[in-house]
Order: structure tokens, then sequence, then C-alpha cells
């Protein structure tokens, strides 16, 4: 349910305000910041489980150790699944 702009509170809107505050603030370093943590995100979704992912000289280093436990998350996941 949206309550304005930006305050859905699942999975969805959180991204999207994450998203939108730097553009929307004005700051154009933090907009070119996510773009290598966007890039490598959609690799994930695409299903890529490379961990150089991580490795991308552009990405701050909290964004590569998120994308680190990321992967790590999903290959856990899977391996309990069974697949």
């Amino acid at each position: 349910m949206q309550q304005g702009w930006g305050a859905t509170h699942d999975g969805d809107g959180r991204l999207s305000l994450a998203v939108t505050q730097p553009p929307l603030a004005g700051d154009p370093a933090q907009t070119a910041a996510l773009r290598p943590f966007s890039r490598a995100l959609q690799a994930i979704v695409k299903g890529s489980r490379d961990r150089c992912l991580a490795d991308a000289s552009d990405l701050r280093d909290t964004m590569a150790a998120e994308i680190g436990l990321l992967i790590d998350a999903l290959d856990d996941a899977l391996e309990q699944s069974g697949r």
C-alpha cells in the first residue's frame, strides 16, 4: 500500500526508495556510485553467482561486502534446498 512517495514498506518500495534518493537529492556522486552496485545486483538476479562481482574496483567497500553476503546467502539457500 502506497502511503506517500517512497513510503511503502515492502521490499520493492525500500529498494525503489534507496535508488531514487540520491538523484532526487541532486547528489551526482552518490547516483554514480549506485551504477556498479546496480550492475552487480542485475547480474545476480539473472543467475550469476560469480564472486568476482564483488571485486569490481568501482564498488564501495560496503557494496562489495553486500554483494558477497548476498551470493553466500543464495548459495546457502540453494544448498539447503538440495538443488
